[in-house]
């Protein structure tokens, strides 16, 4: 079969009904995604979306919501342990992972509970 896939155009974070203000709050103000608008059509169903690079993160309303524990959106990152440091300023839990020796890592929970990972190559 050819390669019809061409990349990522979004991933898909669920969130508890009523999560826009935190979702705001850790997207956008610690994390430094910038909001961009949901069509209209889209609206209804809450939520909010933000854009990272050539990509996007919707932040999804679920109605009967359970946090993904295991399952994450990976964000490549530039200055990690500056990254790193602001977040921890702000009051979120790092933790490290140096399980893969290519890259420097580490995972946050994200308001609702949601694993995120951050990453840097170390080439």
């Amino acid at each position: 079969m050819k390669n019809y896939i061409q990349g990522i155009d979004h991933v898909q974070v669920a969130a508890p009904v009523g999560c826009e203000e935190e979702a705001r709050e850790f997207y956008g103000n610690k994390i430094g995604m910038e909001e961009i608008p949901k069509p209209e059509e889209l609206k209804k169903r809450g939520g909010c979306w933000f854009k990272c690079g050539n990509q996007e993160i919707h932040i999804g309303v679920e109605q009967n919501f359970n946090p993904a524990k295991k399952a994450h959106p990976a964000f490549y990152v530039l200055k990690i342990d500056e990254f790193k440091q602001e977040l921890i300023k702000q009051g979120v839990e790092v933790i490290d992972d140096n399980a893969r020796p290519d890259v420097i890592r580490f995972y946050v929970s994200d308001p609702f509970g949601n694993r995120i990972e951050f990453m840097q190559n170390k080439n």
